[in-house]
């Protein structure tokens, strides 16, 4: 009997979850689709172009949408998603991000639109090959002077360091007689 005493507040509850889940999907934002184009190859230092397709539920062009493009790195044994920037798509649904890759070897790549209030968020994610280009970084002179070259430079410095030694053993010198050498010694005089 009090079973059916209850009845009346169930329905109650069965009625307002159903209003929420109602309110709850015409709410909800709608659904998205990402395509991530990238390049067959690159190479280290060639401009590389990144592209990101957004499309609705109905496959129509999402536009104005931001897509952040994010590659795997790994750095002393720890590995995160390195943002390589981000970009907003134009009035076909596309995304254009260009960007240098510095690593050579298989790069991945992933793109994600993070959602806003009319459209659901939405990733995509692809391997770039990288092959190895030119170098990135020439080393350059340690020593750079104008107007002095490298052996002048070496000259003087090695005067100035024989001058130290000459004085070197003098005071050796001075110090194993007791006395200064006189530099006469052995001239005779008229």
């Amino acid at each position: 009997m009090r079973v059916w005493t209850f009845w009346p507040l169930s329905l109650v509850a069965i009625l307002m979850w159903l209003l929420s889940v109602s309110l709850t999907q015409a709410q909800s934002p709608a659904g998205t689709e990402l395509e991530l184009i990238l390049p067959d190859e690159s190479a280290v230092g060639q401009e590389t172009e990144l592209r990101a397709h957004l499309v609705n539920s109905l496959g129509g062009a999402v536009v104005g949408a931001e897509v952040t493009f994010l590659r795997e790195a790994v750095f002393m044994n720890t590995g995160n998603d390195l943002i390589l920037g981000t970009a907003v798509t134009d009035e076909t649904g596309v995304a254009v991000l260009v960007f240098i890759p510095r690593s050579e070897g298989e790069m991945l790549i992933t793109a994600e639109f993070y959602g806003d209030s009319q459209y659901g968020a939405a990733f995509a994610t692809g391997v770039v090959p990288i092959a190895t280009g030119p170098a990135l970084y020439v080393e350059e002179e340690r020593f750079r002077v104008p107007g002095i070259n490298v052996s002048l430079f070496a000259a003087v410095l090695g005067g100035v360091w024989s001058l130290f030694f000459v004085v070197l053993v003098l005071i050796w010198l001075i110090s194993r007689e007791g006395e200064i050498p006189n530099p006469m010694a052995g001239v005779e005089s008229d």
